[in-house]
C-alpha cells in the first residue's frame, strides 16, 4: 500500500510525457481513434517496432477511465499499465524470495528491497513496456523455480509449468522474445549441473512453450502477411547495433555496471550476496545465479546501451540479496553480536551515498556549464542524494532492532521515491517544452488555417499527442516544388531545415530552452507568400 501511494502522485499528466511514452499513448490514442487494434499506427504509418502489449493495456485504461467518446490517452491512462505491473512485480518478487527462502521473511525482505531500488520507481513511473515485460520475465521465472520446487518434492508441476509458459506467451507480446529465453536457458543450464539431475522435460514441460507461441506467432505471421517489410523491420531491431565487434560487446562490462547501479541503493548488499553466492553454493541459490550470469552474458553482446535492458533481472537479484540478508540475520543473532555488524553495513552505504551525492552534484555542475547535453547526468544519482538521509535514520534505529532499523530505512526510501519526481528526476524537458509549444502555435493561428507538419522534422509524435486540432503532414520541399499561387501556410519544422531549404519567410514561434540546439528546436514558420 505504501508504494502504490508513492507512485501514483508520478504520474498524472502534471508530469509530461517523454519521447518513448508518447510513442505508447499516441499509438493507443490512435487505435482508439481509428477502432483498430490489429495495426498499431503513428500517424499515418504503421508502428511494427514494438509489440502490442502496452498499447492495448493503455487503450483498455482509457476506456476504464477517460471520458466516453473520446481517444486521446493521457499520461496517468498511458502510464497505469506500468503502475500496476510494478506494484505485482513487488507480489512475485515476494514469491522468489520465498521459493529460494522458503521462509516469508525471505519474501518479504526480497519485496522491500525491489520496492525501495531505484530501477523500480523508474519503470514504474513510465509508459514504456519496461516494467511489463519485467513482470512477465519475473512470472516466468517464479512458474519455473516453483516448478523445480515442486520436482524436488515429488509433486505434479504441471500448474507451474502452465504459469510459466503463459508468461512466456504474453512477453512475446510485450517486448519480445529474448529475456524469457535466457532466463528458460538459465534454469536450463542450472538443472544439468545438478546432482541428481531432475527430468527436464518432465520438470519444465517445454512443448508448452509451443502452445503458448501459438497465438504470438499468428499475429506477427498476420502483420508480416499484411508489411512486406515487417520481418526484415523486426530482424533489424534485434540486431540493431552500434558497429562494434560482437565480440568485443562484453569487454565493456556495460550491464554488469548497469545492474548493480540498477539495485541502488543496496549496492553494499548485493556486494555481499556475490560473495556468498560464491561461498555457499546450493541447488536453488544456484539457480536463481545461472539465471542472472546467462542474462547478464547474453545481453552484452547488445550492440545498443540500453540501461533498461536488464530490468527483467531485477527481481531475481532482490531474491537472492534477500537470501543473504536472511542468513546474516540469522548467524549474527546465534553469536548475539548482529548490531555491530549491520552497523558496519549501514555506515558503508551511508558513505556511499555521501561520495555519490558529492558526485551527482558536480555531474550537475558540469552539465549546466556545458554547451551540449550533460552526459554526467543520472536519475540514479539524483535519487542517492535524496536518499542518503536516510541512512541516518537506520542507524540510529540499528541500537534497538535491526527489523526495526531495515523496515526504517525501506520506509524511508520509499517516502524519498515518492518526492522524486517533484525535484527533477524522471521529468522530460522536451516533453513539458513540446506540450507549451503547440499551445502556443495553435492559440496564435488565424481562425480555418491549415497546420503543416513538415515530415523532416524530428519528433512529430508529440505535436500529434499535444495538438487539439487537425494536423497535416507535408515536406517543405513540396511546397517549395509546388508552382500553385496563395498564400503561404503554416509549419512546425526546425531552423535546420528553414535554412538549409534557402527559405524566406517568418517565424512566429519557437520553442523555448532548446534553442541551443537547431536539430531540436521547433518553430512554428510561415514562409513568405507566393505571386
Amino acid at each position: 500500500m505504501l508504494t502504490a501511494g508513492v507512485l501514483l502522485p508520478g504520474n498524472t499528466d502534471s508530469r509530461a510525457l517523454n519521447g518513448h511514452e508518447i510513442l505508447v499513448a499516441e499509438t493507443a490514442s490512435e487505435m482508439l481513434g481509428r477502432n483498430e487494434f490489429l495495426i498499431p499506427r503513428l500517424g499515418d504509418k504503421p508502428r511494427l517496432e514494438k509489440p502490442p502489449l502496452n498499447y492495448w493495456l493503455a487503450a483498455a485504461a482509457h476506456r476504464l477511465m477517460g471520458e466516453p467518446g473520446t481517444s486521446h490517452v493521457n499520461a496517468i491512462e498511458a502510464r497505469l499499465p506500468s503502475l500496476i505491473s510494478g506494484l505485482l512485480l513487488i507480489v512475485v518478487t515476494y514469491g522468489l524470495g520465498l521459493q529460494l527462502t522458503r521462509d516469508p521473511r525471505g519474501g518479504l525482505i526480497a519485496a522491500a528491497l525491489i520496492a525501495s531500488s531505484w530501477s523500480f520507481h523508474t519503470f514504474s513511473r513510465s509508459a514504456r513496456p519496461e516494467m511489463t515485460y519485467a513482470l512477465l520475465c519475473a512470472l516466468m521465472a517464479f512458474g519455473l523455480v516453483w516448478a523445480v520446487r515442486r520436482a524436488e518434492d515429488g509433486r505434479s508441476t504441471i500448474a507451474a509449468a502452465v504459469l510459466a509458459w503463459g508468461a512466456f506467451g504474453l512477453a512475446l507480446m510485450a517486448k519480445g522474445p529474448q529475456f524469457p529465453l535466457f532466463v528458460f536457458l538459465g534454469v536450463v543450464l542450472a538443472l544439468l549441473m545438478r546432482k541428481p539431475r531432475l527430468a527436464l522435460l518432465k520438470t519444465l514441460h517445454p512443448w508448452m512453450a509451443l502452445v503458448a507461441m501459438g497465438l504470438p506467432l499468428a499475429y506477427y505471421g498476420y502483420l508480416a502477411l499484411q508489411f512486406d517489410n515487417a520481418l526484415s523491420l523486426w530482424l533489424g531491431e534485434m540486431e540493431q547495433g552500434d558497429h562494434v565487434p560482437i565480440w568485443y560487446r562484453p569487454l565493456r562490462l556495460y550491464y554488469p555496471l548497469i545492474l548493480v547501479a540498477s539495485l541502488a541503493p543496496w549496492l553494499i548488499v548485493f556486494g555481499k550476496t556475490t560473495v556468498d553466492v560464491w561461498k555457499r553454493r546450493g541447488p536453488t541459490v544456484l539457480l536463481f545465479a545461472s539465471c542472472v550470469l546467462v542474462g547478464l552474458l547474453l545481453v552484452s553482446f547488445s550492440g545498443k546501451l540500453r540501461p533498461h535492458y536488464i530490468l527483467p533481472l531485477v527481481p531475481l537479484c532482490a531474491a537472492l540479496m534477500a537470501w543473504t540478508l536472511l542468513g546474516a540475520l540469522d548467524s549474527v543473532r546465534a553469536v548475539n553480536a548482529w548490531p555491530r555488524r549491520f552497523k558496519l553495513l549501514a555506515w558503508s552505504q551511508l558513505a556511499l551515498a555521501g561520495v555519490m551525492s558529492v558526485a551527482v552534484f558536480v555531474a550537475q555542475a558540469y552539465s549546466m556549464s556545458a554547451s551540449g547535453p550533460g552526459i554526467l547526468q543520472s536519475d540514479a544519482l539524483a535519487w542517492l542524494v535524496m536518499a542518503g538521509a536516510s541512512y541516518a535514520l537506520a542507524i540510529v534505529m540499528v541500537k534497538r532492532n535491526l527489523a526495526s532499523a531495515f523496515a526504517a530505512l525501506v520506509g524511508a526510501l520509499l517516502l524519498v521515491s515518492g518526492a522524486y519526481p517533484w525535484t527533477g528526476g524522471w521529468q522530460s524537458e522536451f516533453g513539458y517544452t513540446a506540450r507549451e509549444f503547440i499551445l502556443d502555435v495553435e492559440a496564435q493561428l488565424p481562425e480555418n488555417r491549415v497546420l503543416y507538419l513538415d515530415s523532416g522534422k524530428h519528433r512529430l509524435h508529440y505535436d500529434y499527442y499535444y495538438s487539439k486540432g487537425d494536423l497535416v503532414v507535408r515536406s517543405l520541399e513540396s511546397w517549395q516544388r509546388s508552382k500553385k499561387p496563395g498564400p503561404a501556410p503554416y509549419f512546425i519544422t526546425t531552423p535546420q531545415r528553414i535554412k538549409s531549404l534557402d527559405l524566406e519567410g517568418k517565424i512566429l514561434v519557437k520553442q523555448k530552452s532548446l534553442e541551443s540546439d537547431d536539430d531540436e528546436t521547433r518553430v512554428l514558420f510561415q514562409p513568405a507568400p507566393r505571386t
